[in-house]
């Protein structure tokens, strides 16, 4: 796994407002399901993977470089706009959000219907749909290679990076990595 050196955007906060929807504590649930699986190690202090939600606004996501194991509400960041050409987030919180953030924002505008995207850090999974190349985190390149693919999957692998799980209620995006795993034969990574 590449080195985590921070986000690779410029954050706009138009609100230092915490979001909170209903989904949000859902969302903190299945970010400590995807810790105690395993399925986001620890980094530097942090966790490695994200996880989001669809909002009327945009979507909330999980903060950048937080530690999944002790999420909460606080650690949430809504975006509700992206510019690409400018590299900028506009968002509400007071964390930078994660690092995949484009990724996620690309997947919701291609997909209607997914409400959730789960982003962990396993690969053994076999007979998936992965990108044929291998990116850099928090790319527009991985954005672009993982979007494409997620238009006609709901489960994905960025090539030596992890997977992506989405689903149209977050228990359908967490279950799915899960019954994925559980499918393999893999039952080290039941919570």
């Amino acid at each position: 796994m590449e080195k985590y050196q921070g986000v690779k955007f410029k954050t706009h906060f138009i609100s230092n407002e915490i979001p909170k929807y209903a989904s949000s504590h859902a969302l903190v649930k299945w970010c400590h399901v995807f810790s105690y699986s395993g399925f986001c190690p620890e980094v530097e202090g942090g966790s490695a993977g994200n996880l989001s939600v669809r909002t009327k606004n945009g979507c909330i996501i999980s903060a950048s470089h937080t530690d999944l194991s002790k999420m909460t509400i606080n650690d949430l960041v809504e975006v509700v706009s992206y510019d690409e050409k400018k590299n900028e987030i506009s968002a509400r919180g007071i964390k930078e959000p994660s690092s995949e953030t484009f990724l996620h924002v690309m997947i919701y505008e291609r997909r209607n219907d997914i409400n959730a995207i789960f982003h962990g850090h396993y690969l053994d999974l076999p007979n998936l749909p992965e990108t044929p190349e291998e990116h850099p985190y928090g790319t527009l390149e991985l954005a672009y290679a993982v979007a494409g693919l997620a238009e006609s999957n709901d489960l994905i692998l960025a090539k030596n990076h992890g997977f992506f799980s989405l689903g149209k209620t977050t228990d359908q995006a967490g279950n799915r990595i899960l019954d994925a795993i559980k499918d393999k034969g893999d039952e080290t990574h039941e919570p």
